[in-house]
């Protein structure tokens, strides 16, 4: 597949997934995904910006008779954080999840798995004693304050040590965080994450075209701020620019990108900006489920919407985009066969 940057005008830092709605069953172990070739996706457009994900779909039912589906919506996973960097306020389960059918608005159910290493461990973390706010979105009330501490008794956390989901790996006694240390280097707490999903049922129309829109607050991670020196300025900023991705073939960051990156710079430097701060963010969404449906996707459309006109932003996508407005960017495709993930990297600069 051949995949392009753009540099379309920003800085933050985490892996945040959104995904693709799929067919799915109830299974022994929860939501599983299937394919159906009684579907088509017909047409998707995906919007995404920092604040708001929007996917509109018309699926397009061949069978003869409706179809009752259980459809499932695959959210990021999210793990514990030591809530070091301001970002992780936004670690958890999705905001803002709204869906409409044909114009309607449809309830839907998150269920939750919390899992080590791949496996599911909902069952042993309430054996131990948590209850499920606990195992899904508080982690134990664990927190860094002055010191490192839980809302859960020590033999609760006994039990998670045994079972691997709760760890003091590199500090030097238990519930003690060494705030003097490079906190990156260590772990610390519990250690499982959470797959969240939301479903509900649907029912497509014989021989009718069904539209579906759903919208959310994307999770936007670690917020991760570049300070710009003059004497860094006046060396070669393609370096820099690369080092700012953790990863940088992910993000397709080249020659091209790196080059715009330096000019805003040197722009702003010569506009008399005395100090530059460059931030980061990025948005992940899963696009490989839209591959359960019959056939590729007909008629796809994304749109990438950046906060300001001076932004810049980069991506791996096929195709080369048009710019639609000053703020938005658009990539069009036939017969769409998605990749598994996409993400969108938005760079801001912000000098005085």
């Amino acid at each position: 597949m051949n995949k392009n940057w753009i540099t379309f005008g920003a800085l933050v830092f985490s892996l945040t997934a959104q995904g693709n709605d799929s067919t799915a069953r109830i299974g022994t172990t929860g939501i599983e995904l299937v394919k159906t070739d009684d579907i088509e996706m017909q047409k998707e457009t995906l919007t995404i910006s920092q604040k708001e994900i929007r996917v509109e779909y018309d699926f397009y039912n061949k069978n003869s008779s409706d179809i009752d589906s259980l459809i499932a919506f695959p959210m990021p996973v999210y793990g514990f954080d030591l809530g070091v960097s301001a970002g992780t306020i936004n670690v958890g389960p999705v905001k803002n999840f709204k869906v409409s059918s044909n114009g309607v608005g449809v309830v839907t159910k998150s269920t939750y798995k919390a899992l080590l290493n791949g496996k599911d461990i909902s069952h042993p973390l309430r054996t131990a004693g948590l209850n499920e706010e606990q195992i899904f979105q508080t982690f134990g009330g664990c927190k860094l304050n002055d010191d490192f501490s839980c809302e859960i008794s020590d033999t609760t956390i006994s039990k998670l040590k045994e079972v691997g989901a709760y760890t003091t790996e590199g500090v030097e006694s238990d519930n003690k965080y060494p705030l003097g240390a490079a906190w990156s280097s260590y772990k610390y707490g519990p250690t499982w994450d959470v797959e969240q999903t939301l479903v509900w049922q649907q029912i497509f129309p014989a021989k009718k075209i069904t539209n579906i829109v759903h919208t959310y607050s994307p999770m936007v991670g670690s917020i991760y701020n570049y300070p710009v020196y003059d004497s860094v300025v006046e060396s070669d900023y393609k370096i820099q620019a690369a080092a700012i991705s953790e990863n940088n073939q992910e993000a397709c960051i080249d020659d091209s990108f790196k080059r715009a990156y330096h000019k805003k710079l040197l722009t702003l430097r010569a506009a008399g900006a005395k100090n530059i701060m460059v931030m980061l963010k990025d948005v992940e969404y899963v696009l490989g489920t839209g591959r359960n449906w019959a056939g590729p996707i007909q008629d796809f459309t994304l749109r990438i919407k950046k906060e300001n006109k001076d932004q810049l932003v980069s991506l791996c996508f096929p195709g080369k985009p048009v710019r639609i407005d000053p703020l938005t960017l658009e990539f069009k495709h036939k017969n769409f066969v998605p990749q598994d993930k996409l993400v969108v990297y938005f760079y801001s600069f912000h000098a005085d």
